[in-house]
């Protein structure tokens, strides 16, 4: 082998062993990429995870993964904790279309009524109270409630308040409900049991329902489930908050003081607890209802 050989076999080793080095040098790095790569996406995804279980708070750790529900699966509700308020009954506007519904009922106590006609009086205008304490008078919102009102009519006709007693009063500083319930026909108004389940034999629909509040002096169906109205009704003697489930039919222009008379006197509760049917200390009933119109209609009460 001359030295030529001897040069040019020696430098294609050497170009061979810098070639296997700088081979070994790039796999090296490409691994380090995929190492660092790695690390860092579970860093991230610890991260995440770790921030998940503490969104809980108090220190209390909750699960990170949550279901998600797919397009196949089913709906989960949740029972709601307060019975749902009942669909307001559209107000219908065409005096001419306007029917009411009047269902047997025979819950409770009866004192068997006729049922008033489908077809509601809307002249009634004003409620007139003759209670054993004087004179209370009732502006009837005919217009947005007229089925209960029409019942009012026919009630009163029947002559079917007279002589009842108002069996119930609370007081807003006891149980945070400041109401006066009468137009239960057999009440006793003394704290039996069974006071308040007095009717007419009959129930209808809850009218006027949409964006409905209470204040002092309203009157309001009593009733105990959606779309039971009988006769009883309540009226408002102090701020009482109330959800929008109870028919609002007519307000006092006139005599609410003696209702705040009877309110002041307090509730006989050496008779029941403030939650149940206690009396009035100061007792007070109906003698008579009657129910005056506009001008021209037909005065049919009496």
């Amino acid at each position: 082998m001359t030295d030529n050989d001897r040069r040019d076999e020696l430098a294609r080793e050497h170009r061979e062993r810098q070639e296997a080095k700088r081979s070994t040098a790039e796999s090296g790095s490409k691994r380090g990429v995929i190492v660092a790569v790695i690390v860092a996406i579970a860093v991230v995804v610890g991260g995440v995870a770790w921030a998940a279980t503490q969104m809980g708070g108090s220190g209390k750790q909750e699960t990170a993964a949550q279901p998600t529900k797919s397009a196949a699966a089913p709906a989960i509700s949740t029972p709601p904790t307060e019975p749902p308020a009942p669909t307001p009954t559209p107000v219908e506007t065409d005096p001419a279309k306007i029917r009411c519904e009047y269902v047997e009922d025979t819950a409770g106590q009866v004192k068997k009524a006729e049922f008033p006609p489908a077809k509601p009086n809307l002249k009634a205008r004003t409620m007139r109270l003759e209670t054993t304490l004087g004179l209370v008078e009732v502006e009837l919102y005919t217009k947005k409630a007229p089925c209960t009102v029409n019942s009012f009519v026919s009630l009163a006709k029947q002559k079917f308040f007279d002589g009842s007693k108002c069996h119930r009063l609370t007081e807003a500083a006891v149980v945070g409900l400041g109401i006066l319930q009468c137009g239960d026909p057999l009440a006793k108004a003394d704290g039996s049991k069974t006071d308040g389940e007095g009717g007419p034999g009959y129930k209808f629909k809850d009218e006027n329902l949409a964006g409905a509040t209470y204040p002092v002096g309203t009157l309001a169906m009593a009733t105990v489930e959606p779309d039971t109205n009988g006769s009883q009704f309540f009226i408002v003697h102090a701020e009482t908050p109330l959800d929008p489930l109870f028919t609002p039919f007519g307000k006092i222009v006139k005599g609410m003081e003696i209702i705040q008379e009877v309110a002041e006197a307090g509730a006989d509760t050496s008779v029941n607890s403030p939650t149940e049917a206690t009396p009035p200390k100061k007792p007070i009933g109906i003698k008579k209802v009657t129910i005056t119109y506009e001008a021209g209609a037909d005065r049919g009460t009496k």
